[in-house]
């Protein structure tokens, strides 16, 4: 009987060291998913493109090398899994929020939208600068299975141009207060419209005559009032070449406002896009700069900027052909 003893007392030994064990695990389990760490039985949040937060540094995704300038969708994804096997179960519910806004600075035609399309079906616009951001409240990511929300962010250029590099999407998602993991992450979604940005320093429309550091309503008053107009190319580094130390560049116009000068015999090759932009090409070398002349076709009273004006040209590099 005293042996039988020594195998209850065991027993009860055993049990109350089981049920610390668990009452100490239940313990950090709550800790942790109260102080956001994500732990073995499965807390992620994550994303095709954005990473974890460190400070103001966004972590950079090339989207598309060889964009060309046209209409364009980057899939934005976030994400309740790490890998098809390690994923939230389906009683963790992820609230969170997503920000986004474009990169300030870039010149672009006013007819260039970016929207993103969230999994709801709702649309909204995206604008420059953050103090612009669009913000998307009320996102849930579910749990249960490797599982994914999707943000469609589209560029519609239409008829517009853009007259520097696209400008790129920032992104910061966010768990909601309250929720079982505390995380934040944020990225910068670069689309590359070309090379042309390592090549040409600066393309616009240049007016001489005008005091040095002219504000942008004085040049676009003068250009409403002059019958020609003049359009500089600066070059700088080198570029994919198609003749030796030359880089072609096409230089395209919307005809129903300016046309080229018919007399100038460098610009003979002309064409015309499938969009009715007109075109010439011309070979251009590292620094160097190229000027044409533009006359105009009617006196320009429906631009409203010169962001607008010199959105009239756009300039790309012509690739070799592989």
């Amino acid at each position: 009987m005293k042996r039988s003893g020594k195998y209850v007392a065991a027993g009860v030994l055993l049990s109350l060291l089981v049920l610390t064990a668990v009452t100490v695990y239940a313990k950090y389990y709550a800790q942790s998913a109260k102080a956001g760490v994500a732990i073995a039985s499965g807390m992620y949040f994550s994303s095709n493109y954005l990473g974890t937060a460190q400070g103001d540094m966004f972590l950079e995704s090339v989207v598309n090398e060889e964009y060309g300038g046209g209409n364009y969708t980057m899939v934005l994804e976030m994400r309740n899994y790490e890998n098809n096997l390690l994923y939230n179960d389906a009683n963790m519910e992820i609230p969170y929020s997503l920000t986004l806004w474009l990169e300030e600075g870039a010149t672009m035609s006013p007819d260039i939208r970016y929207t993103v399309l969230d999994n709801k079906g709702n649309t909204y616009p995206l604008k420059q600068g953050k103090s612009n951001a669009t913000l998307l409240s009320g996102c849930k990511l579910a749990g249960g299975e490797a599982l994914a929300d999707e943000y469609s962010i589209k560029v519609d250029v239409s008829t517009g141009a853009f007259n520097d590099a696209p400008p790129a999407v920032y992104a910061i998602a966010q768990t909601d207060a309250g929720s079982l993991i505390s995380r934040t992450l944020q990225g910068k979604l670069i689309l590359h419209k070309s090379d042309v940005g390592n090549f040409v320093e600066s393309s616009n429309f240049i007016f001489p005559t005008l005091a040095e550091g002219a504000d942008d309503a004085s040049k676009l008053a003068q250009a409403k009032q002059l019958g020609a107009l003049t359009y500089e190319i600066r070059t700088v580094s080198e570029a994919r070449t198609s003749v030796e130390n030359q880089t072609k560049l096409k230089i395209s116009w919307k005809s129903d406002k300016i046309e080229i000068d018919k007399f100038d015999t460098s610009l003979s090759n002309e064409g015309t896009d499938p969009d009715g932009w007109k075109y010439v090409t011309v070979n251009a070398i590292p620094y160097s700069a190229i000027q044409i002349t533009f006359f105009k076709i009617n006196n320009l009273q429906d631009i409203v900027s010169l962001q607008e004006l010199n959105a009239l040209v756009k300039v790309e590099i012509i690739k070799d052909e592989p």
